[in-house]
């Protein structure tokens, strides 16, 4: 979302369609008709991939951190 609100296309269209004088604004009509691009399906799928390796990483980090904090505990306590 970050990226799609933040390009060009996004912010060409909404000065296009902004509607009113000193503060323009936008309605829920003009919104449902704004063209978002996408990338092709199989680019998708490659990003999903890619993401939820990414979080198996991430909960390995996470559980290695934990597993690190008990020790530490641990060794304060002797």
């Amino acid at each position: 979302y970050y990226l799609i609100l933040n390009s060009p296309l996004y912010w060409t269209q909404i000065s296009e369609g902004a509607r009113g004088g000193a503060q323009p604004n936008v309605n829920a009509q003009m919104l449902s008709n704004l063209i978002i691009s996408l990338p092709p399906l199989a680019e998708q799928q490659r990003i999903v991939q890619k993401v939820e390796s990414i979080m198996e990483l991430i909960d390995q980090m996470e559980d290695k951190l934990k597993r690190k904090n008990k020790l530490i505990e641990k060794m304060a306590s002797v």
